[in-house]
């Protein structure tokens, strides 16, 4: 059984990069680690795509073949990390680093994940929908902040508009990506601003905050974004606990400040200017303290 799987909390460049891996291994079966099922990308992926496995009816033993995107950490695979140095294993990751052992390993350096998978799809003359289309040019946009990060590439710009020749819907992606903020989202919002400290290293401005809630709120990234949005700042760490679990988002605008390097303290993982990271055996306090 060939399994397609990518990062916890899998954001659209991580859910795109599957997608399309799956148009590369059509008998291979799609499975989002913790992707919360009253979530917006759930919600598209469902209605307008694929459908997807659920994990908890995913026999471990059976699977031969595991296809890992958008990361190369098992730290980050969750319960397939229990399999990984067992089977054969394919990554595409646009992140160099990494402690998966892979059979085969595509990495090029894009702004987004999905760009070197759709290279893979134009390369083999693998035709894919407008709807695909406009799924992948999400994945695209999300992770290279509108093609407007430094870590985007010319890569990026020929695969969009590529994606744009077949039928990619600006419009739609635009719609997606506006971010709408539910009662619990602007709470957090809140709770980072009030609890926000401010680290000056050599004119360059860092932000460290937290916030708590009693319930996990899905699409906290969106928080985090606007958090920096509003903070005018180089980049901000954010640390929250939802529920039992703690988990910290780092986002930079700035070169000089990789947040990947920052959270692989926490065994985080993602680019320099965005990542993530699940803590475990550490209080808020003493998470904030090694931050």
């Amino acid at each position: 059984m060939k399994v397609i799987t990518c990062h916890i909390e899998p954001d659209f460049d991580a859910i795109a990069s599957a997608i399309a891996a799956k148009l590369l291994y059509p008998d291979a079966t799609i499975v989002f680690p913790n992707l919360p099922k009253r979530s917006k990308k759930n919600f598209l992926i469902q209605s307008t795509i694929y459908a997807y496995a659920d994990f908890q009816k995913v026999d471990l033993e059976s699977i031969d073949t595991l296809i890992v995107v958008d990361t190369r950490q098992k730290s980050r695979i969750g319960e397939f990390a229990k399999i990984v140095d067992k089977v054969k294993v394919i990554c595409f990751d646009h992140h160099p680093d990494g402690d998966i052992n892979c059979h085969e390993f595509y990495c090029k350096k894009t702004g987004a994940n999905t760009t070197q998978v759709v290279m893979k799809l134009k390369e083999r003359n693998i035709d894919f929908s407008a709807e695909e289309a406009t799924l992948f040019m999400l994945g695209i946009y999300e992770d290279t902040g509108k093609l407007l990060y430094p870590s985007t590439t010319v890569y990026d710009f020929e695969v969009c508009a590529y994606l744009l020749e077949k039928g990619a819907k600006l419009d739609v992606v635009s719609s997606v990506l506006e971010e709408t903020i539910e009662e619990s989202q602007v709470y957090l919002l809140n709770e980072l601003i009030h609890n926000a400290r401010i680290f000056e290293y050599n004119n360059i401005n860092i932000v460290l905050s937290f916030a708590q809630y009693s319930e996990y709120v899905a699409e906290a990234a969106n928080i985090v974004n606007t958090f920096l949005n509003m903070k005018k700042a180089d980049a901000v760490i954010c640390v929250f606990r939802m529920q039992s679990r703690i988990f910290i988002i780092g986002r930079s605008v700035n070169d000089k400040v990789d947040v990947a390097r920052i959270l692989k303290t926490f065994n985080g993982g993602g680019h320099s200017l965005e990542a993530s990271a699940t803590v475990k055996d550490l209080t808020l306090i003493e998470t904030l303290d090694e931050a």
